[in-house]
């Protein structure tokens, strides 16, 4: 809850007018929350939006436990619905919201009944009463029919939900989606999956709508000009027929902007001649991480860190491959890969900024220089290794087929972020679980 006010804060103080879903947290007993519209029940799973132009921030909380993890959390007893209302001046009136296992609602009537038994189970734990097991399945399908209502092509009554958020922490990636592929060919559904990476989560986040079907031709060609700023890679668009399927990595942290048409989102037999892409890539911006944070009780920092010794000036500019430098090198923490990854983007920028260079990438002739050290770069942060080395490779052979304005977006979109201790750290609540006698 301390990082959904920090936003709210944020986008306050810089006067910001973006609507903003921050994700989910479990409210602890005895914590004290006072910035939301509704009272947060103890144990609650919480998804916040914060909404600029209203003063309290906007939520509703899970209902649907994942069976996988055994998940434990106090449900909500009202159907389920959108946060923000239908009111046509909102943008924020296009779309709905599915957490994490909830999507299970909507992908296989086989998964009902076991909705239901583990949202009765919760509601024992919690102290609350059960309906019997035929009610409890016509419990179960009011959600479903709300969902339906929200999303539906042949309902022309309200504003259509036609883009549906997914905020997730699952292993099971595939799943999300299977839902994303199926709602897009149902009724033209956009479909933003958002996962946590790492070990619990393990990413693939990506939006999924337009271009996420089969796709008989096998993609695009080298050679031809293709959609999207990094010379026909498309990091974060799901593309089932691409080998890495479009979506993020499984460790990868990035920040993914795309252009969704919420009206028209699917093209149609013919396309009509004037329908701009309904889902285009805007920007993919991978976190690079480096520095080091951590610290013992002391303030002393902890463990013993290898400092790799920076590249050799010339070192870039070598033909590639240099895998296996790279891999014997790579960055084993974030203190260490700090020089590593300094040197590579003062390369770059020397490989940007020197003299001669043309207006488009149609014309630079040290295509190569600029790909090794992107390529480079991918080695030295190995959580986004997978989209940096594509967008190398694609630099190398699309540049001059694939033209973009130099200085090119792909050897300038990322966010650097240096994780040394700062100045003060922010307060995090962490109540007791226990009450005295």
């Amino acid at each position: 809850p301390e990082t959904v006010i920090w936003i709210q804060n944020q986008l306050r103080d810089k006067g910001i007018k973006t609507i903003v879903w921050a994700g989910t947290f479990r409210k602890p007993p005895a914590q004290k929350l006072t910035n939301w519209v509704s009272e947060i029940p103890d144990w609650a799973a919480v998804l916040s939006v914060v909404d600029p132009g209203k003063k309290k921030i906007l939520s509703r909380f899970k209902k649907y436990p994942s069976i996988a993890y055994d998940e434990v959390f106090n449900p909500p007893s009202d159907t389920i619905d959108s946060i923000i209302g239908n009111s046509v001046e909102s943008s924020g009136a296009r779309i709905s919201e599915l957490i994490c296992s909830e999507i299970f609602l909507a992908s296989s009537p086989t998964n009902l009944i076991g909705l239901w038994e583990t949202f009765s189970n919760l509601n024992q734990r919690f102290g609350r009463g059960i309906r019997s097991k035929k009610r409890g399945i016509k419990y179960v399908l009011d959600d479903v029919e709300s969902f339906a209502k929200n999303t539906s092509l042949t309902l022309s009554s309200k504003v259509r939900r036609s883009i549906l958020f997914v905020p997730a922490m699952t292993p099971r990636s595939v799943d999300y989606a299977v839902l994303g592929q199926a709602n897009y060919l149902a009724s033209g559904l956009t479909t933003v999956f958002c996962n946590d990476s790492g070990k619990y989560g393990h990413g693939q986040s990506c939006f999924i709508g337009h271009g996420g079907w089969d796709n008989e031709r096998g993609g695009s060609s080298e050679g031809v000009p293709a959609p999207g700023p990094y010379h026909g890679a498309l990091p974060g668009i799901y593309r089932p027929f691409e080998s890495d399927r479009g979506w993020l990595g499984t460790n990868e942290q990035a920040l993914v902007i795309a252009d969704v048409d919420p009206t028209y989102q699917s093209e149609g037999k013919p396309r009509p001649q004037n329908l701009l892409p309904p889902l285009s890539l805007v920007a993919h911006l991978p976190v690079l991480e480096v520095g080091d944070c951590r610290r013992s009780k002391d303030g002393a920092k902890k463990g013993n860190y290898v400092t790799l010794a920076p590249p050799q000036a010339g070192l870039l500019d070598l033909q590639w491959p240099q895998e296996e430098f790279w891999r014997s090198r790579t960055a084993v923490d974030f203190a260490s890969r700090k020089s590593v990854v300094d040197t590579i983007l003062i390369q770059l920028s020397k490989h940007l900024t020197s003299e001669g260079n043309p207006n488009s990438t149609l014309g630079d002739q040290r295509a190569n220089q600029i790909a090794n050290a992107l390529r480079a770069l991918a080695f030295a942060v190995p959580e986004n290794f997978g989209w940096l080395k594509k967008r190398a490779e694609c630099y190398a052979t699309e540049s001059m087929a694939n033209p973009q304005k130099f200085s090119p977006p792909t050897a300038l979109d990322w966010l650097y972020v240096d994780l040394q201790e700062p100045a003060e750290y922010p307060t995090i609540q962490v109540p007791p679980y226990a009450k005295e006698p």
